[in-house]
């Protein structure tokens, strides 16, 4: 591995416990299974198997919306079954363009017919997306993702369209539905996908009819596992492109030979280990990118503290943990200067714990417990520069980078956006010194990645007015 993530403690005393409270009364009864936050509305959305709200037992039956004050349900909806009785269960919730979309277990939201699984909301009522009961083989739960600006179902759920099986992975465009690929099956669940240098990648806990598990990547040729794959039987709950690496968290361990527990980084070439002072005793649950930071939640250990902790935030410079000792979350989303989380009646999901009522919310400003500053840098040689350097940088898309000692003279370059597509970029070389430029067109954060074959690095480079 040549590149090296050093953790160096900023922050080692513990703060005191965080002081989340509940978001309003929180409810009766009922978990919160997927949380969204819209900044167009201000509102917070949750879809699960509330029953209403407390103390005054406003039904909401699988759906609410808080609006910075007050609960209220979504018009008069709830997840039912056919037969028109509440209470199944919803699972996830997605904006695509601009309305809301929902999938879970439900086989019918309030009396709309053909919403069985998947519905959507225009904020005043809710409409059917094309798909009833009768095109599901398998109806379990479902995801919904955004990728390459179409709609993804997920999920335990096959479904015929066209006369093709969408083997748990169909796609909406926004008027019709297709099979995710035609040509190739997943077995049992997939659960996330992401656009990464330029291909998709798709995440879960299945087994594809060519063999490959879990995690795998759409190439010209076929699907193919990233590098020697996610060892041992993992469940890849989620994915997320963040800092020029393709996030990945879920149930996997580094005692079944991966590179670390619960949450791991692929750069492209190799699996990273990006926090080692910290190690999941458990699933990583979630990742989310909230105002620029990476949050990712999960029962983990930290170096330097006592206890559990459950919430890390990473803003490509810092590792920070957040949310204090000893608490629950299954999904976070956040605005400008709250951050919300679902949990148990409990903080802990224990009686001895604060009763939270199922949400809660904490001040984005609210002290971290502890903070790291993450030092990245190349493999080299004693005597040999430490880390590559670019200038100017901001810069206008023309620079100058400067690579370490000992790489090979067949130098390999790639240039990447925020969201993971690769960019177009002309390169000359002067020794170890390489003048690069950019279509000028392009503008923000650019990911750079080099290899001679052996050797591998990257940094982040601004193209803007320098």
């Amino acid at each position: 591995m040549y590149r090296l993530v050093i953790l160096v403690p900023l922050l080692a005393a513990l703060l005191g416990s965080a002081q989340w409270t509940t978001v309003g009364d929180g409810f009766v009864m009922g978990n919160p299974r997927g949380s969204l936050w819209d900044s167009s509305s201000e509102t917070l959305y949750l879809i699960g198997d509330m029953c209403c709200t407390y103390p005054d037992s406003v039904p909401l039956r699988g759906l609410a919306q808080w609006d910075g004050s007050d609960w209220a349900p979504m018009g008069d909806g709830f997840l039912g079954n056919a037969l028109g009785q509440p209470y199944h269960q919803g699972m996830d919730l997605e904006l695509f363009q601009d309305e809301l979309y929902l999938a879970g277990w439900f086989e019918q939201v309030t009396s709309v017919p053909n919403t069985y699984k998947v519905a959507k909301w225009d904020g005043s009522a809710f409409h059917s997306v094309g798909l009833d009961s009768s095109q599901f083989l398998l109806s379990g739960t479902g995801v919904l993702e955004i990728a390459q600006g179409e709609l993804h179902l997920l999920g335990n759920c096959s479904i015929v369209l066209d006369g093709d099986t969408a083997t748990n992975w169909a796609i909406f465009d926004g008027t019709t539905w297709r099979a995710g690929d035609a040509s190739e099956d997943f077995y049992f669940a997939t659960g996330s996908i992401r656009e990464y240098q330029g291909l998709l990648h798709i995440g879960g806990n299945f087994t594809t009819a060519g063999g490959l598990n879990d995690l795998v990547r759409k190439t010209a040729n076929g699907y193919e596992e990233l590098g020697p794959g996610i060892n041992g039987d993992p469940w890849v709950n989620d994915l997320e492109v963040y800092d020029g690496l393709l996030w990945v968290i879920g149930e996997f361990a580094a005692s079944w030979g991966n590179v670390a527990s619960g949450l791991m980084a692929w750069d492209g070439n190799q699996w990273l280990d990006p926090f080692p002072d910290i190690a999941f005793t458990g699933m990583g649950r979630d990742l989310a990118i909230i105002n620029g930071d990476l949050y990712f939640n999960g029962p983990f250990v930290v170096n330097g503290l006592q206890g559990t902790y459950f919430i890390g935030r990473y803003d490509g410079e810092q590792l920070c943990i957040i949310g204090g000792n000893q608490i629950w979350v299954d999904k976070l989303v956040g605005s400008a200067d709250t951050l919300y989380a679902t949990t148990c009646l409990y903080q802990d999901c224990t009686s001895s714990s604060p009763m939270i009522r199922y949400i809660m919310k904490l001040p984005m400003d609210h002290p971290p417990d502890t903070c790291f500053t993450i030092a990245q840098s190349l493999a080299e040689g004693p005597g040999e520069p430490r880390a590559a350097q670019v200038f100017p940088n901001p810069n206008n898309g023309q620079f100058t980078l400067r690579l370490p000692a000992g790489l090979g003279p067949e130098v390999q370059f790639a240039a990447y956006d925020a969201q993971g597509r690769q960019l177009p970029m002309e390169v000359d070389r002067n020794g170890y010194v390489y003048t690069c430029t950019l279509p000028g067109a392009v503008q923000g954060v650019v990911y750079l990645h080099w290899s001679d074959g052996k050797q591998s690095g990257g940094l982040p480079v601004v193209v803007g007015k320098p």
